[in-house]
């Protein structure tokens, strides 16, 4: 391996740390590679040389398939050399072979932060120090030059809906690839928003539980006090109460005890030990 301060070896112990949270600073570029692997011979020295005229603006991180082969198992590495680049804590681009050098040279052209890219990070350090005049115009500086950036974009959603501004960060949503991760928290975001929203307008908590301790029969009531636990992040108790508004009276106010829990699988992931339980609790109150 090259001696290099932008080259690295990682191994299951050192992996979270030198690639998953080290990208979220700078790509980390992962070579998944083996001592008896021809073309892993041909790549790695392209890729250590190239890390040196980059200059630290990726890191290479070389991985060992055979001394780390639940890393390889976990990332899908079916074949070497396979070349992984993280950003952010995620795969954001690959490929697999000794490809030519002039394409390897366009893979990690790719990865380098543009001006867009480096207006979000400072944003979302400014966001993470509460300094949100300042985040908020990072993020409107890099979607001025990048319409479409996903990161400035769902920065400057949540900025909208902490200032109350929710049909602005819904529009923001929805400029979002519907399959990125970042419309996923995005939707998310937007769903505890809502939540938020009409807990804020409940009133007075103690009246609405004695309400419903002296009747059998409050629906809206119980699907007010479903969507506020909800807010109060007491997911079970929220969704106990919604499914006995849908059991009780599916129709209600148009099914809105079915909507809300609709919106809460959808806030808290299709592998939510809770989600599999009501989704299916839900089914049969439906059908």
């Amino acid at each position: 391996m090259a001696n290099s301060p932008f080259v690295i070896e990682v191994n299951e112990r050192t992996f979270a740390q030198e690639v998953i949270e080290k990208s979220k600073q700078a790509p980390v570029v992962v070579d998944f590679w083996a001592a008896w692997c021809g073309p892993c011979r041909t790549l790695g020295p392209i890729l250590e040389r190239l890390a040196g005229e980059f200059q630290g603006a990726f890191i290479l991180a070389k991985l060992d398939v055979d001394r780390n082969q639940r890393l390889s198992q976990q990332y899908g590495v079916q074949s070497i050399p396979a070349v992984k680049a993280f950003r952010h804590g995620r795969v954001a681009s690959e490929f697999v072979g000794a490809i030519p050098e002039p394409k390897v040279r366009e893979f990690l052209r790719n990865l380098i932060p543009n001006d867009a890219d480096r207006l979000a990070a400072q944003g979302a350090a400014a966001e993470g120090h509460n300094q949100i005049t300042l985040a908020e115009t990072a993020y409107q500086q890099a979607l001025s030059k990048q319409a479409d950036h996903a990161l400035a974009t769902l920065g400057l959603a949540r900025i909208r809906v902490a200032q109350g501004r929710i049909s602005e960060a819904e529009a923001l949503v929805e400029r979002l690839p519907p399959a990125s991760p970042q419309a996923a928290e995005a939707r998310r975001l937007l769903i505890r928003a809502r939540w938020r929203a009409e807990a804020s307008q409940l009133g007075n908590e103690a009246d609405l539980l004695a309400r419903l301790a002296h009747t059998d029969n409050g629906l809206a009531d119980r699907i007010v006090l479903g969507k506020l636990r909800l807010s109060q992040e007491r997911y079970a108790e929220g969704l106990g109460l919604l499914l006995d508004a849908v059991r009780a009276d599916r129709r209600f106010q148009d099914g809105a005890a079915r909507k809300a829990m609709l919106d809460a699988f959808a806030f808290l992931g299709d592998e939510s030990p809770l989600t599999v339980t009501y989704r299916r609790q839900l089914s049969n109150a439906l059908f």
